[in-house]
């Protein structure tokens, strides 16, 4: 696939010539968070598939296959041949082995790696899982076709008769709509939370969060202050909120000191900060501390994900 630095300049240069002066107002116009936009523009992060059809919405004067292209989506001359790629990558040498971990029949493996049949929606799903990736990311390709399957809707049709057209393609279609959201190593003081490059993955959450317009971030807890309910390198889903109700444990910013993870208690005349290890015990801080430090509230925990390894 082409790099992502070609990808920003490409998306760079459109914006320019679209009379955007500057990366937020694209941002704006385009309903994409400007992290997103400066982060792709500077070569530091893919763009996913959801991204690529905003962009092409919003500057509708440029082709979806251009973007398609820029991104590096098209440099497969076939589905059988990406599918090989993303088999071969994914660690699958043997295609008996990655029939098994699919659940799928060899066979017929077999005939999708050589373009001899197309998988269906159930098939394309069992691929994702197989490959653990999303299966917005399976593009079905061959020649100057592409036929992206986003949420059971495909952005094109094949129009040669061949398996996909209009009346017999089979999308792929998603139980849930995903947002993806940086996870945080820290959150340094006197940064703006769209301005942090201490970006360690992406991890996907509901769409359906988003509503009301909340914003969300993944932290990732250093540390055993928190535990034994948070563990060292487990990853916490923050709402970014200014205020909290007590007990709520929360992204915390205390004396212009990087962020942490402290449970709030708040009452009428002061506010504590417990960290759940017994070892590190509360801090207190009148109201009038709270304003002078001063203490800042940056989000609440809203989920935590651990992995076993």
């Amino acid at each position: 696939m082409k790099s992502q630095k070609s990808f920003g300049e490409f998306l760079k240069s459109a914006r320019l010539e679209a009379g955007y002066e500057k990366a937020s107002y694209l941002a704006r116009a385009c309903d994409i968070p400007q992290s997103t936009v400066s982060r792709l523009e500077a070569g530091l992060q893919t763009p996913s598939i959801d991204t690529l059809k905003k962009l092409y919405l919003c500057l509708k004067n440029i082709p979806y296959s251009h973007w398609l292209a820029a991104a590096g989506y098209l440099e497969y001359n076939s589905f059988g041949e990406y599918l090989n790629k993303l088999r071969l990558d994914a660690g699958y040498r043997d295609i008996a082995e990655f029939a098994k971990t699919t659940g799928l029949n060899e066979d017929d493996l077999l005939l999708f790696e050589s373009n001899k049949k197309d998988p269906n929606k159930k098939e394309l799903v069992a691929l994702a899982t197989g490959l653990k990736i999303n299966v917005k990311n399976l593009i079905i390709e061959q020649g100057n076709f592409a036929s992206v399957f986003l949420y059971g809707t495909p952005f094109n049709y094949r129009t040669d008769g061949h398996n996909f057209n209009e009346s017999n393609v089979t999308p792929a279609i998603l139980p849930k709509k995903k947002h993806g959201i940086p996870v945080l190593g820290s959150i340094p003081a006197g940064i703006a939370l769209e301005a942090v490059e201490d970006i360690i993955e992406w991890i996907d959450i509901p769409e359906s969060w988003l509503s009301g317009d909340r914003q969300y971030f993944g932290l990732q807890v250093h540390g055993d202050s928190m535990y034994p309910e948070y563990l060292d390198g487990d990853t916490v889903i923050i709402r970014k909120q200014p205020s909290c109700d007590s007990g709520d444990d929360c992204a915390v910013m205390v004396n212009a000191t990087d962020a942490t993870l402290k449970r709030v208690h708040v009452y009428p005349d002061h506010l504590e900060l417990e960290a759940i290890n017994k070892m590190y015990g509360k801090r207190s801080f009148t109201n009038d501390e709270v304003q002078s430090l001063p203490i800042s509230v940056i989000g609440v925990v809203v989920e935590l994900r651990r992995k076993k390894k």
